[in-house]
This record gives structure tokens, sequence and C-alpha cells, in this order.
């Protein structure tokens, strides 16, 4: 997967299964006319639709839908990381914040931090990704267990 374009119409059917095996209930293609990859996100009680050009950042594409969907608590955006591959940088307001990449582990993409490596969460299970990265963030300040607002 991590290409942006697709050479057969069997690749592409191959790549889409992945894609929405990755992703419980969305539905994904790939744009042959845009060169990208596209996918109906499922936030909150809505659907927002994503363009990526390889998986890796259509999986972060989803966790940004999904942070941004999650009511303001966290804040991200998309920045350069390591040997130039695309981060999510996630943080609270006026606390601190923690990048996050997207790495296949095991045969499952699986959302990550930057530098330790550690499994936040498997992609499929986006949606519970602001819970847990919110609680990492107040770890990481010292303001777990003091009411993190």
């Amino acid at each position: 997967m991590g290409v942006s374009w697709v050479s057969s119409a069997e690749e592409t059917q191959a790549a889409v299964a992945r894609i929405e095996r990755e992703f419980s209930g969305v539905v994904a293609w790939y744009g042959r006319a845009t060169g990208a990859w596209w996918a109906m996100v499922r936030v909150c009680e809505h659907v927002r639709l994503v363009e990526a050009v390889g998986a890796r950042r259509l999986h972060l594409a989803a966790l940004d839908a999904v942070i941004g969907g999650a009511g303001g608590a966290l804040t991200c955006g998309l920045v350069g990381g390591p040997a130039g591959l695309p981060v999510l940088r996630v943080g609270r307001r006026g606390a601190g914040s923690v990048e996050v990449g997207c790495e296949p582990v095991g045969g499952r993409w699986w959302f990550v931090l930057v530098g330790s490596g550690q499994g936040v969460v498997p992609v499929d299970e986006v949606d519970q990704a602001p819970a847990v990265l919110g609680s990492l963030i107040d770890r990481a300040t010292g303001r777990a267990g003091r009411g993190a607002r």
C-alpha cells in the first residue's frame, strides 16, 4: 500500500479491501483522476470525507478527523516526522503534545508514539484514540488525576 498510484483495477480492489478491513465501517476508494485515496470516516454521528496519497496518510487523516470531531479537547496538525514521514502532533491546549505516527505492526496498522514506538490504538479503533492520547498527554505533563480540562 504506501503508493499513491495503482496500475490495475485488481490492485485497486485489493487495496480498497485492505483499507476497509483496517477501518471497520469505512467506505474507501482510489480516485484515478486525483491520484489519491478517499475514505468516508464516521465522526460521532457524522461522516467526514478524507483524502490522502497512501495508507499511512489515510490513517492519519482519519485520526485528524476523529480528533477534530471530539469536542475540541485536543488539537492536532500534520508535521514532518523522522525520515520525512508524516506524523500528527496532538496536543491539549495549555498542556503539551505528543507526536503520533502510523506503522504496520504484526500485520495490522497501529497509531504509535513517535520516538518510543509505544502503541496507542490499532487504526481500526481510531474512535478510541482521542481518550487514549488525552491520557498520555496528561501523564506526560503531570495533569493526570487533577481533573484535566
